[in-house]
C-alpha cells in the first residue's frame, strides 16, 4: 500500500509540475502483477498520459538489472496504440537495455491514456538472502513535433519479486506468579505469495498444559481451529491451504530486509507450574519426520525459524509498558508513551518495539519528560518501517533505579491506516534478530514483562453494540427481528465477547440483512461468531439502553401487502384471576401472506398508582408463525412507568408463513385491572389498549402494512360482565379542533359524549361520518358507539 501510496504521490507531483497543459506528457510503466518467480514472465506496459500533443518522433530508452531479468520480447498492450510500428525497424534491444525510436512524416496526435506496447522479460532471480527487486528505469524519454522538444515526465515503480526465506516466530511471555494462563502469539515472515503452512510447535509439558487456539485477526484467510491438531501433551501442529489456492497476499516492507510480519495464531496455555524463574521453550519442531514447510506459487520452501519464543515466569518481574489507545479516523498523529515499572539497579537496555507500518509510520521520539540520563535521539533506530530500536547506557554504570509509571520516552507517528484497522506496540525481535536485553550491575540478563498497547483507527461502521442487531443505537424488541433475519450465519469471532452496552470492535461479515443492508455481524449480539438464540441474551439485557447518535433504522417506502393485528372480542367475569385475550394476525377474511417476524406495542390509559409490573403479560403459546423454543423465539418487556408493553416473535428459519389467528396472548390479572381502571359512569370501569410502532416483515425483510388499532375494555360492575369491543369503528383524528371521522362496518345507533369524570356532554342519535365537536371546551373527552354488536369506547382530544 505505502508503494502505491509514493507512487500516487509522485505521479501528482509530475502532473502539477507539468501543469496538466497542453505541452506536457507523462511516461508510465504499469506492471500487471503482485509478484513473480524464476522462470516466470512478467510484462510492464509504457503508456502515455497526454494533452492534445501532437508528436512526430518519440524516443524512450529503458534499463534492468540483467541479474533478475532477461529481456524476452515487446508485443502490443492489447490496446492499439495510435500509429504502427515493428519490432525489428523500432526496437534495439541489449542485455540490460531497450531503446524505442519511431518516426512520423505527419504529426500524430496522442490523446490521453495511450498504451504503446508492452515490455517483457523471464525472471532468472530466486528466492535469496537478498532483497531482488525489478527496477526498471527510464534512460532517456523525448517526444519531438518537429524540431519542438515536447517537456516529458515519467513514473517508474519498484517492483519485488524475490524475498527473505519465510521464517516463524514466537513472541516470547514473561508472566507473573499469580498468572494461570498465557497466549503465545505465532507470527510470521516474508510468507510472499503463501498456498499452503504446515508445521508443529513443542513446550514444556512440566509447565504448560494446552488450552486453546484464538483466532481473532489473524491474517491466513481461512484458518479456523479445524485446522490444528494436538499431537500430544506439548505438541501442536497446524496445516492451513489458502482459501481457493488464493496465494496469501502479504506485500514487502519497503527497503526492508526482514520480510512482512503477519499474525498468524495464538497458543493459550494452562500455567501448571509456577516455581519462580521456571521457563519453557515454544519451538518449532524440526525434525524430519516434521519437517516446517511452506508452498508458495512458486515452490515448496523450507521454514527457518529466527527466534525461539519463551514463557517465563518472572514473579512480580520488570516491565515495559504501551498504553491502549483508540483514535478517530480524522486523526493524523499521536505519540504514544513507554512506561517502565520495577525497572531497578539496571545499568542498561535495549529492546525493539515493533507495529503495524501500514497503520502507522514512525514520526520522531519526544524526550521531553524521560527520566534516563543522557538519553538522545541517538539512542534510537528508525532504519526498518514498523521498527524502533531503543539501547541506553547508564553513563554512571552503577545501576540506575526508574519509578513505577515514569515515561521512557514518547514515540510519535503519522496515522496512515483506514477506519477499522488497528496494531499492537510491543517488544520483539526486529528484522536484525535484535531482543530484549535489561542488565543488572552484575551484567546478568533480567527477565522484563511486555505489555502492548493497542492503536485503533474507529469509525462507527466498525462498532457494534451489544443487543443492537438492527444498527439503529438502541438495544429494544425490533432487534429480535434482525436476529432472526440473521439465524445461523457463521462469522469473525468479536475480540470482546463480552455484552454490556458499550461501543466494540467488529470486522464485517460476507452477510448482510436483505434491505437495510445492516451487516450480521451485530446481529451475533455476543459477538461469539454465529447468530443463534443465544445472541437474545444482550438485546434483553441492554433494553432501553442507546446513544445520541442517529442510528439507520430501515422505514419501508413501499409494502408488499397488509395485514390486521388486533386482540380477541371477549367477555370475563370480574371475579375470574387472569383474563386471557388472544393477540390475532389475519382473520377469517383476510389471511396474512409471508409473515417472517413482527415487533409492536402496546399501551393503555388509566390513573392511580402503578401497579407490580406483572399485572399484564403476553406470552406467544400457541401461535401459528411457529413453536416457541424450536423454529420461534419471543421477547416482551413491560415499562409500567410509560405504561406499554413491547413484544417482538420472529421465526428462525428463514421461512415465511402464512396463516391467520392467534400468534400471541395477553394475559392480564382481573383485581388488578379493576383497581387500574378509572370510572367513566357509574356502574363501568374502561381501560383503552392501542397496538401501534407495528414492523411486520417476511424473510426476504420485505414490509408489510399493519394500521394502528385501539381496543377498549369496559367492565359493566353490576352485571359482571367485561366486554371488549374494538369491532370495526375507527374514529380519527385522536386530537381535532372541530369535528371528528367515524368508520365503522356496523350502523352506530348513538354516539355518547362523555368528560372523564363521567358526565354526559352530548348525545347524537345515529350519527352519521362525521361528529362536530367545535362547541366542545379545551380537554379529552369519551365517545361511546353503541351499535347492535355493543359498545366501543374511543378517547379523543379536543384543542
Amino acid at each position: 500500500m505505502k508503494k502505491i501510496l509514493r507512487l500516487f504521490n509522485t505521479f501528482l507531483i509530475i502532473l502539477c509540475a507539468y501543469g496538466l497543459s497542453a505541452q506536457g506528457a507523462v511516461v508510465i510503466l504499469d506492471y500487471h502483477k503482485g509478484s513473480v518467480c524464476a522462470g516466470q514472465q512478467v510484462c510492464a506496459s509504457v503508456k502515455t498520459l497526454a494533452f492534445d500533443i501532437s508528436v512526430t518522433d518519440i524516443e524512450l530508452g529503458f534499463s534492468w538489472n540483467p541479474e533478475v531479468l532477461s529481456f524476452a520480447a515487446v508485443q502490443p498492450s492489447g490496446i492499439a496504440a495510435p500509429f504502427e510500428w515493428s519490432f525489428e525497424d523500432h526496437f534495439t534491444a541489449t542485455s540490460n537495455e531497450l531503446s524505442f525510436d519511431w518516426q512520423s512524416e505527419t504529426p500524430v496526435e496522442l490523446p490521453l491514456n495511450v498504451f504503446l506496447f508492452d515490455i517483457c522479460w523471464e525472471v532468472s532471480a530466486d528466492y535469496t538472502n537478498q532483497i531482488a527487486e525489478l527496477e526498471l528505469e527510464f534512460t532517456e524519454a523525448n517526444f519531438l513535433d518537429g524540431n519542438n522538444a515536447h517537456d516529458v515526465g515519467y513514473v517508474t515503480n519498484i517492483y519485488p519479486i524475490s524475498v527473505l526465506p519465510p521464517s516463524i516466530r514466537f513472541e516470547s511471555q514473561f508472566i507473573t506468579n499469580d498468572v494461570s494462563s498465557v497466549c503465545v502469539p505465532v507470527v510470521t515472515f516474508s510468507f510472499h505469495e503463501a498456498t499452503a503452512v504446515d508445521f508443529t510447535i513443542d513446550w514444556d509439558a512440566d509447565f504448560l498444559a494446552f488450552q486453546s487456539i484464538k483466532l481473532d485477526n489473524s491474517e491466513f484467510d481461512g484458518l479456523t481451529v479445524d485446522d490444528f491438531s494436538l499431537l500430544s501433551d506439548e505438541q501442536l501442529n497446524v496445516s492451513w491451504n489458502a482459501l481457493n489456492a488464493n496465494p496469501l497476499d502479504l506485500d514487502l516492507i519497503n527497503g526492508g530486509i526482514g520480510g512482512t510480519r503477519a499474525f498468524m495464531y495464538e497458543v493459550c496455555f494452562d500455567v501448571i507450574n509456577n516455581s519462580s524463574g521456571f521457563s519453557s521453550p515454544i519451538n518449532l519442531v524440526m525434525d524430519e519426520t516434521d519437517k516446517p514447510t511452506i508452498m508458495t506459487s512458486c515452490s515448496t520452501l523450507d521454514i527457518s525459524t529466527v527466534n525461539e519464543g519463551r514463557v517465563q515466569l518472572v514473579g512480580d518481574g520488570m516491565s515495559i509498558e504501551f498504553p491502549d489507545s483508540t483514535i478517530s479516523a480524522n486523526t493524523t498523529d499521536i505519540c504514544i508513551p513507554t512506561y517502565a515499572n520495577n525497572l531497578e539497579e539496571i545499568v542498561s537496555f535495549q529492546f525493539s518495539m515493533l507495529w503495524d507500518e501500514e497503520v502507522l509510520e514512525f514520526n520522531s521520539v519526544k524526550l521531553d519528560e524521560s527520566v534516563l540520563p543522557q538519553i538522545s535521539t541517538a539512542n534510537f533506530g528508525t532504519d526498518t518501517p514498523g521498527e524502533l530500536r531503543v539501547s541506553w547506557l547508564d553513563p554512571n554504570v552503577l545501576g540506575y533505579e526508574i519509578n513505577d509509571g515514569d515515561i521512557l520516552f514518547e514515540t510519535c507517528f503519522d496515522v496512515i491506516g483506514q477506519i477499522g484497522d488497528e496494531t499492537q506496540i510491543f517488544l520483539g525481535g526486529d528484522s536484525l534478530g535484535i531482543g530484549t536485553e535489561i542488565l543488572s550491575p552484575q551484567l546478568d540478563i533480567l527477565p522484563v514483562l511486555d505489555v502492548p498497547g493497542t492503536i485503533r483507527i474507529r469509525g462507527e461502521g466498525r462498532f457494534v453494540l451489544p443487543g443492537d442487531a438492527n444498527e439503529d443505537k438502541e438495544a429494544n424488541h425490533f432487534d429480535l427481528l434482525h436476529v432472526g433475519l440473521g439465524y445461523n450465519a457463521i462469522g469473525t469471532e468479536r475480540a470482546n465477547t463480552n455484552i454490556e452496552w458499550e461501543r466494540k470492535y467488529s470486522r464485517n461479515w460476507g452477510e448482510a440483512s436483505p434491505i437495510s443492508l445492516v451487516n450480521y455481524k451485530h446481529s451475533d449480539t455476543n459477538g461469539d461468531s454465529q447468530v443463534n438464540m443465544d445472541d437474545v441474551q444482550a438485546i434483553v439485557q441492554n433494553w432501553g439502553e442507546m446513544i445520541d447518535v442517529a442510528g439507520n433504522m430501515y422505514e419501508p417506502d413501499d409494502y408488499i401487502g397488509e395485514a390486521i393485528l388486533t386482540i380477541e372480542e371477549t367477555t370475563a367475569n370480574p371475579e375470574q384471576e387472569i383474563l386471557e385475550l388472544p393477540i390475532l394476525l389475519g382473520t377469517n377474511d383476510m389471511s396474512t401472506e409471508q409473515a417472517y417476524g413482527i415487533a409492536f406495542s402496546i399501551s393503555y390509559d388509566y390513573e392511580g398508582d402503578i401497579p407490580d409490573t406483572d399485572w399484564i403479560s403476553v406470552e406467544a403459546q400457541d401461535s401459528w408463525l411457529g413453536t416457541l423454543g424450536e423454529d420461534l423465539v419471543s421477547i416482551q418487556r413491560h415499562f409500567p412507568e410509560q405504561q406499554r408493553l413491547d413484544i417482538a416473535l420472529t421465526r428462525l428459519d428463514r421461512i415465511s408463513r402464512d396463516g391467520s389467528g392467534q400468534i400471541a396472548q395477553l394475559s392480564i390479572v382481573v383485581e388488578d385491572i379493576l383497581l387500574l381502571m378509572t370510572q367513566p359512569q357509574d356502574k363501568s370501569k374502561m381501560l383503552d389498549f392501542t397496538i401501534h410502532d407495528i414492523r411486520l416483515i417476511n424473510e426476504n425483510e420485505e414490509a408489510i402494512e399493519v394500521q394502528d388499532r385501539q381496543i377498549n375494555i369496559e367492565m359493566d360492575t353490576s352485571t359482571g360482565l367485561m366486554t371488549l369491543a374494538d369491532s370495526a369503528i375507527t374514529v380519527f383524528p385522536s386530537i381535532t379542533r372541530n369535528r371528528l371521522h367515524l368508520v365503522s362496518d356496523e350502523t352506530i345507533e348513538q354516539a355518547i359524549i362523555l368528560n372523564l369524570g363521567g358526565m354526559q356532554i352530548d348525545v347524537i342519535e345515529h350519527p352519521q361520518a362525521t361528529l362536530d365537536v367545535k362547541g366542545l371546551d379545551s380537554g379529552m373527552y369519551l365517545l361511546h358507539l353503541i351499535t347492535e354488536e355493543g359498545i366501543s369506547v374511543k378517547r379523543f382530544t379536543v384543542q
